[in-house]
């Protein structure tokens, strides 16, 4: 696959990092892992998938692209604050990958 959709994962966890990158890039993503304060400075809009591990930014509203929330204090808080999923630890790959594959469908992007 040639032209692969940009998706930035937010994470001060490297194992979790890791495993995102080894996951989402087979399935046509180019992932950039950034820490979570880091993550903040970024121009969020050119990303067609955002995945967080923590609480989501207020500066995120309203994001463009996808956003995945992996273990959020407030659940509700996370949709509220613009979150398409929410997820939470252990996670299981081939689930991650079919929600992930679910929500880009949502926005038109198909993998």
């Amino acid at each position: 696959m040639t032209n692969k959709l940009p998706a930035l994962v937010a994470t001060d966890d490297e194992a979790l990092l890791q495993l995102l990158m080894a996951l989402l890039g087979p399935i046509g993503l180019s992932v950039k892992g950034v820490s979570l304060k880091l993550m903040k400075r970024l121009p969020v809009h050119s990303y067609a998938l955002i995945i967080i591990d923590g609480n989501v930014p207020v500066e995120f509203m309203p994001h463009s692209g996808a956003m995945v929330v992996i273990d959020p204090s407030d659940d509700i808080e996370s949709y509220d604050h613009g979150a398409d999923l929410v997820m939470h630890k252990p996670l299981a790959a081939n689930v991650l990958l079919a929600r992930v594959r679910s929500v880009l469908r949502r926005y038109g992007e198909v993998l």
